[in-house]
């Protein structure tokens, strides 16, 4: 059975001695950095003793994941995927093969959440279980936070980077120092797509990299990672601190279907290696032909589920993970480091300032659209925008396509009555709607 390489996890979220555990239970438990000094003892003393350093201790009930998949009769006379037309196999010799398939479909959707889960607890502090009854009926939602919300992870920068006054070396280095005020080492340096393209084309960044400038701040020298949607852009010198730096472009499919990722394109994050841990509550269950519950402390716990009245085996891989720090606070994050610039049409005039000059009809006024709001244009101009990367398909709510209706309906007002007929009988604005963004 093949698992996929997973950044967050492999990287920063590693299973260790100890980190599985024989119980419905697991037991976190992180500490602040030493920053402490010993002191000067007068030699009448002798000595100061010290105490240990103090750490918090935390239970928690990891969710439970449990894909599944039924082979039936049908399936064994289906020729499988990537199988030959003729393969001359019996049923036993495919239900082998399905059930190997099977295992390695469910591991790397197992290895996936994992991934997420990783994710989510270096970015937000914690994640949100959400738990389902069957594929579509949601149950309870299971809420992991590590430490309270007023923790100092976050670092806010002044200026986006990429707009005047922008300062992408002076807020790396701010983060790695918050992380070192802690006692935390700054090793690795995450940056969202957005973000790691902006800084290929920093002029400052060129600047510094030019080795006749005198200073040496490392090197840009991209490369592919085992991890997919990873790149490995070089090594930078902030102040110091000498980081890795990483482009997180990887994605997964979430539970509506539709395409998310793992890291924010506009984010960057500084951390280290190891940070966290991946941690494994135990998984009782009644095995095929027992009668007896058993109880596993594993990673994954496989269980075949036979009926044979119906002539069916279903093949189930259970597990229930938990990502956790190993410190209080081991990460510096900043969410919005990228100001995105956008197309503007006014006059055919075209400039950066964040909004597009929409006319309801020829002569009308012109309003300005703003990032965020829906307006809706005939089909040329939405596949125009759409291509131009500076709005995107909508897809409305109710209460959002009333109010852009009723506002279609306002700007038709001055209309009469003939001009309203010749524009039913003439192609253009059929409803096509997007978002600028």
């Amino acid at each position: 059975m093949s698992r996929r390489s997973a950044f967050f996890k492999d990287r920063y979220f590693p299973t260790g001695a100890g980190d599985i555990f024989k119980a419905n239970e697991v037991l976190t438990e992180y500490r602040s950095g030493d920053r402490k000094l010993a002191a000067f003892v007068d030699q009448k003393a002798g000595d100061i003793p010290i105490g240990r350093r103090s750490y918090e201790v935390h239970s928690y009930k990891p969710a439970y994941i449990a894909p599944s998949r039924l082979l039936t009769l049908d399936e064994l006379t289906k020729r499988g995927f990537g199988e030959a037309l003729y393969p001359g196999m019996d049923e036993a010799q495919r239900a082998a093969r399905l059930l190997a398939d099977d295992m390695n479909d469910m591991e790397n959707r197992i290895a996936r959440r994992e991934e997420w889960m990783a994710a989510e607890t270096m970015i937000g502090n914690g994640c949100v279980m959400q738990e389902y009854i069957d594929g579509a009926t949601k149950g309870d939602s299971l809420v992991v936070k590590f430490y309270d919300g007023t923790s100092d992870h976050t670092y806010t920068a002044s200026k986006k980077w990429n707009e005047n006054g922008g300062d992408f070396w002076g807020d790396v280095k701010a983060m790695c120092r918050m992380l070192s005020a802690r006692g935390l080492p700054a090793k690795d340096l995450i940056l969202g797509t957005d973000v790691a393209d902006y800084i290929l084309t920093d002029e400052r960044t060129r600047q510094l990299l030019d080795k006749n400038s005198g200073i040496i701040v490392g090197e840009i020298r991209q490369q592919l990672t085992q991890y997919d949607g990873v790149v490995f852009m070089g090594t930078l010198n902030f102040g110091g601190f000498m980081l890795n730096v990483f482009s997180v472009d990887e994605t997964y499919e979430d539970e509506t279907g539709k395409s998310a990722r793992y890291f924010p394109a506009t984010a960057a994050m500084v951390t280290a290696p190891d940070c966290g841990h991946m941690m494994y509550g135990s998984i009782t269950q009644m095995d095929y032909g027992k009668t007896d519950y058993t109880t596993y402390a594993a990673k994954r716990v496989a269980k075949l589920v036979v009926d044979q009245d119906k002539d069916t085996r279903k093949l189930r891989l259970g597990c229930r993970p938990l990502a956790a720090p190993k410190t209080y606070c081991p990460t510096s994050m900043q969410l919005t480091l990228w100001a995105k610039r956008k197309e503007q049409e006014y006059e055919g005039r075209s400039d950066h300032s964040g909004g597009y000059g929409f006319r309801a009809k020829a002569g009308a006024p012109t309003k300005l659209i703003l990032a965020g709001e829906v307006v809706c244009v005939d089909d040329a101009e939405a596949e125009r925008l759409v291509k131009l990367g500076v709005a995107a398909e909508a897809e409305l709510d109710a209460e959002t396509k009333a109010i852009v209706e009723q506002a279609d309906a306002d700007s038709n007002d001055v209309e009469t009555q003939e001009e309203a007929s010749e524009a039913e009988e003439k192609p253009g604005r059929k409803g096509s709607k997007t978002a600028a963004e």
